[in-house]
């Protein structure tokens, strides 16, 4: 029987697709490589040697091909290479890998893909499969991942959630840092019908309206509200951040932003606002002071140099403790260091003046009244009292009552005789004055062996700066 042969026409669609295949890999850039394992011969499309680098007449062989493969790849894709030839089962070949290319030393990365053929004796027959450069996209992949790594490094450090709205499909996806901030569990919807009651009606409007003004212009959504995790009481602050597009007919399609914890941030935005409302009421109060301190020194001093010399002595006792203040960012100051830094000019120290008392803390307020009262009595005791003579002593004394009032005891002997004076001075009045300020008492005993005041006051509650 007469062999059958193609007709000129099957011929000329078999060489057109050929040729169509031809174009195609040229155009894509795909290398073909084609193994006869009974031989060993090997070809290789212009296309693979012009991936790998090699002239359009190097010879292939297996060891060219090896010594191209990045060192650090070669061995575990000769070992692929060498277990798909091993058996029918493991024929296939399937490997993206970098090689070092010969004319320009440049790395490259490339995805090899093949299939080996066996003969009824397992044995390997034909190798073939195509090399094709997929560099670009390796480092597309590889700068994405780098970029997703910083972001998500930056969300951590930055503790932001993430949120984002498919508006068409009606579809929301929370991160779990997003979750966390809300309190809620790591696995549940995504639903925010579960988070509007932990924010407050007021503030619910608040972000609605943010909302659909954003809708309305460029998309734009930035705003800060308070609300309570899920299952507390504890009112936390958040920056709410995003952006909404639209398609071409401008309706919003997705909405994408952030959300971070802003409390540490707001309470200290309160923290100074209380601040700078204390520090306008002291200001006021030392001015009010100073004034008081000038006018009526000036009103009682006989000299205008007694008066000059009495003015600064109590203003640098005020400064004194300003100072004392200022070390405990002006919280308040212990009692006894506010004594003893007055009566430490007069001799503290040697065994003259005793201080005894429990440790007590005063506020600001009333830390700067008893520092002027404790610089009146001791400017007294040393110019005129206990102090001015070697042999005086002083004792002060101080404790706490059942009903929180705080007694100090101030008692100074071996001075010179006392006598009551016919009218009370400036600081006789500036003592009383300041105990009346914190809702106290001063009581004075001019007793002929030394003067002793008796001081008491409600103590207030320490409060933090």
């Amino acid at each position: 029987m007469d062999s059958i042969r193609p007709t000129d026409a099957e011929i000329e669609d078999l060489r057109q697709s050929e040729e169509r295949l031809r174009l195609a890999i040229a155009e894509t850039g795909i290398g073909i490589w084609d193994v006869d394992s009974r031989t060993g011969a090997r070809r290789w499309s212009p296309e693979f040697k012009k991936i790998i680098g090699v002239p359009a007449d190097a010879v292939p062989s297996v060891d060219l091909f090896s010594a191209l493969i990045h060192p650090e790849d070669r061995d575990w894709v000769n070992e692929l290479y060498r277990r798909a030839y091993s058996s029918p089962e493991a024929g296939a070949y399937d490997a993206e890998f970098r090689i070092v290319r010969q004319n320009d030393g440049a790395v490259r990365w490339v995805v090899t893909t093949g299939r080996i053929y066996f003969d009824g004796d397992r044995l390997p027959v034909r190798g073939i499969g195509t090399l094709r450069d997929v560099h670009e996209r390796r480092m597309i992949t590889e700068e994405l991942r780098i970029s997703e790594e910083r972001h998500r490094l930056a969300i951590e450090a930055n503790r932001l959630g993430t949120w984002d709205y498919d508006m068409v499909a009606r579809v929301h996806r929370w991160s779990q840092e997003f979750r966390a901030m809300w309190g809620l569990p790591a696995e549940g919807p995504n639903d925010p019908a579960i988070i509007r009651p932990l924010v407050e009606p007021e503030d619910n409007r608040r972000v609605i309206a943010a909302w659909n003004a954003a809708m309305a212009s460029d998309g734009r959504i930035d705003l800060e509200y308070p609300h309570r995790r899920m299952g507390s009481d504890e009112v936390r602050w958040a920056g709410f951040q995003g952006q909404i597009f639209f398609d071409a007919q401008r309706k919003p399609v997705r909405a994408i932003g952030v959300m971070i914890d802003i409390t540490d941030r707001k309470l200290a935005e309160e923290r100074q606002r209380l601040l700078l409302g204390e520090l306008n009421h002291r200001v006021k109060n030392i001015f009010a002071t100073i004034q008081a301190i000038v006018a009526q020194t000036l009103r009682t001093a006989p000299e205008p140099a007694l008066a000059s010399e009495r003015i600064q002595a109590r203003l640098l006792a005020l400064s004194s403790t300003h100072d004392l203040l200022n070390t405990t960012s002006w919280s308040g100051a212990p009692l006894r260091s506010l004594i003893e830094a007055e009566l430490r000019p007069y001799g503290l120290g040697d065994g003259r003046i005793d201080l005894a008392g429990p440790a007590v803390d005063l506020d600001a307020e009333t830390t700067l009244a008893v520092g002027m009262v404790a610089h009146e009595l001791a400017t007294n005791a040393a110019k005129y009292g206990s102090l001015s003579q070697s042999e005086g002593r002083l004792s002060v004394r101080w404790s706490v009552d059942g009903t929180g009032r705080l007694r100090i005891d101030w008692a100074e002997r071996g001075g010179p005789p006392v006598t009551a004076p016919s009218r009370s001075g400036f600081g006789s009045k500036l003592i009383e004055r300041s105990l009346a300020d914190l809702d106290g008492t001063a009581e004075f005993d001019f007793a002929a062996t030394g003067l002793r005041v008796r001081l008491a006051f409600p103590i207030p509650r320490k409060r933090s700066a």
